[in-house]
């Protein structure tokens, strides 16, 4: 959810801290993939995974759900 905090522990004992900025579903074919790992303006953390119906048949799903957070500590 938009607003919500992503925290990634480092094995140096460093937490950072990321907020949800976007959350947005993508067909597979249409997934933006230079904006989701391509932005170099910043430190991001931008999460993807499958969601929707399983296609058995391509091997797949139906969507992508894209996370994007940004760096905030």
């Amino acid at each position: 959810q938009v607003g919500n905090e992503v925290l990634v522990s480092g094995s140096n004992g460093k937490t950072l801290h990321f907020r949800v900025t976007r959350v947005v579903f993508y067909e597979p074919q249409n997934a933006p993939t230079q904006e989701i790992f391509g932005n170099s303006s910043g430190t991001y953390l931008n999460l993807i995974t499958c969601a929707g119906d399983w296609i058995p048949s391509q091997h797949q799903t139906t969507l992508r759900l894209v996370v994007f957070t940004s760096l905030v500590a």
